[in-house]
């Protein structure tokens, strides 16, 4: 299909899952989701593997919080070993002197250096890109939040921000999550986890906590000016998940986030007024249907414990492990979480009724009437569009999309 390539919107009176809800009586066991994104060359048999969404992994000793140490930092190349399985026993810890390599020049003019540090006794990772040479400051942030079973060099290769901000002036940096049970989550390429916060999730990694570290490190360590007005985030499936419990938990970070193919999935969240929400979703996915959500194998199962009467309607998740709400709603058989129509008209105090904001061949956009304090909450249908990152890209340009969004 013809990719399109999309325009701001103009917004007359118009001022995104990560993946994740409630306990079940039979928690989700570990899982991979799809996140290893094509980079640019046919996907190996292990980035196939990796397509399956990354849920629930085993529950490890709860890990000590304590204030971030940050002790060096390096400046490595990306990481070049594959993961042909999940990592079942902590790797040591790496402690290596400061070193700069030399810059990856995209063909955008991106300089791209990949940076490690110590958080919580576990060594993160992440890859800053910025436009070179740099502009003057202070310049807006984006960060990158890959899909469960991923990892930052998978989501650069992918799906290349930086090349855009080189173009467009604003720094691009690609997260990596990381798992519970490991210390070291830098040298292992790929296999990587968010902690977004569902409540029936064991996991106890804090990267909320990372995500704060990163940026911080960007002025601290990196000497870059920041836009604090002008932090935008996007996530595909459990990075835009967690995209969502960001919204919910730090209502005055993010001025616009970009989830794709997730869902919200926090039934506590109180809505608030200081962040954009434009959702982008397929309208095959049946990993996380958009509208209906999906039940696990066990709440469809009547001999099983965890059986729901509601989940008999309903279709069983491509992972039969995981259970998801509906994007808008939020109501599902297990529980209801606050879902993005709440978001808008609670949150936002936008009106029930909706603009078609959009409409080509392959994608449908609608928007939320009339929010508070001139933002925006929009979801975008595509077409012929399933739930995996590079199916997208055969479709719309979700960059020049996202962008124009963020920078109105």
């Amino acid at each position: 299909m013809k990719v399109t390539q999309l325009s701001p919107l103009l917004f007359t009176l118009l001022p995104l899952l990560s993946l994740v809800q409630g306990p079940i009586a039979c928690a989700p066991s570990p899982t991979t989701e799809a996140a290893q994104e094509q980079a640019k060359e046919q996907p190996t048999a292990t980035e196939k593997q990796a397509e399956q969404i990354q849920t629930e992994p085993t529950k490890e000793p709860t890990q000590d919080a304590s204030t971030p140490e940050t002790t060096h930092d390096e400046l490595l190349p990306e990481p070049t070993v594959e993961a042909t399985a999940e990592p079942t026993v902590d790797a040591p810890a790496r402690e290596q002197p400061v070193q700069e390599q030399p810059a990856e020049q995209s063909a955008a003019k991106a300089k791209c250096v990949t940076s490690t540090f110590t958080l919580q006794q576990k060594q993160r990772a992440y890859i800053l890109c910025t436009p070179d040479p740099l502009p003057a400051g202070p310049l807006p942030l984006v960060l990158g939040f890959h899909g469960g079973g991923g990892a930052a060099n998978s989501w650069k290769n992918g799906n290349p921000w930086h090349e855009l901000a080189a173009q467009e002036g604003f720094i691009m940096v690609y997260m990596q999550g990381c798992r519970d049970n490991l210390t070291d989550c830098v040298a292992v390429k790929g296999s990587y986890s968010w902690n977004v916060g569902k409540s029936s999730d064991p996991r106890t990694t804090d990267d909320q906590q990372y995500t704060l570290e990163v940026v911080k490190r960007l002025t601290q360590v990196h000497k870059l000016s920041i836009d604090t007005n002008k932090r935008y985030g996007t996530g595909h499936s459990l990075g835009g998940m967690f995209l969502y419990s960001m919204y919910c938990d730090r209502p005055n970070w993010f001025r616009a986030i970009g989830p794709v193919s997730a869902t919200p999935s926090d039934k506590t969240c109180t809505p608030h007024a200081n962040t954009s929400i434009f959702h982008l979703h397929g309208e095959d996915d049946t990993n996380v249907p958009f509208t209906t959500g999906c039940c696990s194998r066990a709440q469809k199962n009547t001999n099983n414990a965890a059986y729901l009467p509601g989940c008999k309607q309903l279709p069983l998740c491509t992972n039969p492990n995981n259970y998801w709400s509906p994007v808008r709603s939020g109501v599902h058989p297990f529980e209801t979480v606050t879902g993005l129509d709440k978001m808008a008209t609670t949150g936002l105090q936008c009106k029930s009724t909706l603009t078609q904001t959009l409409k080509t061949a392959d994608v449908t956009c609608q928007a939320f009437d009339n929010c508070a304090q001139g933002k925006h909450v929009e979801f975008c249908m595509v077409k012929g569009v399933g739930h995996a990152l590079r199916d997208f890209h055969q479709v719309i340009d979700m960059r020049a999309h996202l962008w124009a969004r963020f920078s109105q």
